[in-house]
């Protein structure tokens, strides 16, 4: 057994969800674990079906399918469930045409405080890393998809490809939710599928802005479009158990460590559909949009990132300054962010940095691990509160591009344009403008 084996069982015997679950063996070339939590699934046929489509990797492939519900579920979400379990095992028979082979774990009575989609991908996650650690592949990849997705037929291989450098840890993956192909403008679309493209409008906008305003973090955390290895996983905990945002917060933990990549070459396409199962994310946006007669949707303004981008060049030319500086630092900063600075007990936060960082790479590192997605967030609610009330994303976008010297037409300018245009900057890996700041 490796070291890096070691650590792996090491974490699963202190913070394994449940016992193991596939009494079958892996097969010694395993090399990959997609892992796809099911609740109250009307149908798996299709993500199964776009996998086994799939062009092969040159490693095995186990597709580890956890249906799941808390206890006491009804008796409609365990019929699903029955149905869905059903369904998974005839993939279990397909004739292989590669080395692909599909498990099925049922956990139908879970602790209702913590059953959700967190504890879900964290069972079969934590199955993954242990059978990838059992033929010494501890730096094997787990992906997670939904059951609601499909992927793109290289999807396989692009994951393989994507971490073909030692120094990649994890990465988030190129998604498009469904709009038809054939549309070209905004009034070809139903109101679904305006609901869906200003959601991940949404999405994109909000990464883009972050990356001009320079911060470190701005991949997208979407749980059905993201991978990483089998020893990352397990030096940073696992996954969560939380029945909704998993996957920020799991990504958020992935990013500190590094080795984030974006893989851009392959394609997952999530569904568009409404939910109530959890508070936030693709479900709750649909419902919340379709509210409105006419579609829209609103995300915070390019003055929420701009007041960002001119402020920490600021900070990096002071890192070494004394409290008297920063002091007047503080002082000179525009409302609203000087306010939210002082809440945060600003000049605390930085002596506490500067005491702790002999360097300026050591600063930066120090400086985001406490300026991170969540103060970012934590910021964002306050600028919205106070100066820079929301506004339709469709305009956001367009501030943002003629922020890079882009200036659009009103044709260019519709969401579904605007949709199109960001898909293919994010295809070809593109930044907008400068990359991302140093850590």
């Amino acid at each position: 057994m490796t070291k890096h084996t070691r650590e792996i069982q090491e974490y699963l015997q202190k913070r394994r969800a449940v016992p193991p679950q596939i009494a079958a063996p892996p097969a010694k070339e395993l090399g990959l674990c997609v892992v796809i939590p099911a609740h109250d699934e009307p149908d798996i046929e299709g993500v199964l079906a776009s996998l086994w489509a799939c062009d092969p990797p040159t490693v095995g492939v186990e597709v580890i399918v956890v249906v799941n519900a808390p206890e006491g579920a009804s008796l409609d979400v365990c019929e699903r469930n029955r149905a869905v379990c059903e369904q998974a095992a005839r993939w279990q028979v397909q004739p292989p045409h590669h080395a692909l082979t599909l498990h099925l774990i049922e956990q139908t009575q879970l602790p209702r405080k913590h059953a959700g989609v967190g504890l879900a991908r964290k069972i079969g996650m934590d199955e993954a890393a242990a059978r990838l650690a059992s033929v010494g592949r501890a730096h094997g990849i787990i992906a997670c998809l939904d059951a609601d997705c499909t992927v793109a037929p290289n999807y396989l291989q692009a994951l393989k490809r994507g971490f073909a450098q030692d120094s990649t840890h994890a990465a988030a993956i190129h998604f498009e939710h469904p709009i038809p192909p054939d549309a070209r403008f905004w009034t070809d679309l139903s109101r679904e599928q305006r609901a869906i493209c200003l959601y991940e409008l949404f999405l994109r906008y909000y990464i883009h802005a972050q990356r001009w305003a320079d911060l470190p973090f701005a991949y997208q955390t979407v749980g059905s479009s993201m991978a990483v290895r089998a020893l990352a996983y397990a030096r940073q905990g696992g996954m969560n158990k939380r029945q909704a945002g998993e996957d920020f917060y799991f990504l958020q933990k992935l990013i500190r460590y590094g080795g984030v990549v974006d893989i851009t070459e392959t394609t997952v396409f999530p569904s568009a559909r409404c939910s109530h199962r959890v508070p936030f994310g693709t479900g709750r946006a649909m419902q919340a949009i379709l509210q409105h007669e006419i579609p829209r949707y609103e995300t915070y303004p390019l003055e929420v990132f701009a007041l960002l981008r001119d402020w920490l060049p600021q900070v990096w030319t002071l890192w070494d300054a004394d409290a008297l500086a920063w002091k007047h630092h503080l002082d000179q900063i525009p409302e609203p962010l000087r306010g939210f600075l002082d809440k945060q007990r600003f000049l605390d936060k930085i002596q506490e940095i500067r005491s702790n960082a002999p360097s300026l790479g050591t600063f930066r590192k120090r400086f985001w691990d406490w300026w991170d997605a969540f103060q970012l967030m934590k910021w964002a609610h306050e600028a919205r509160e106070t100066l820079y009330p929301l506004q339709p994303v469709e305009h956001a976008c367009v501030r943002l591009f003629s922020a890079h010297g882009i200036h659009l037409s009103p044709e260019e300018s519709d969401p579904l344009a605007l949709l199109h245009r960001m898909r293919v900057i994010d295809r070809r890996h593109e930044e907008l403008i400068s990359h991302r700041a140093p850590r």
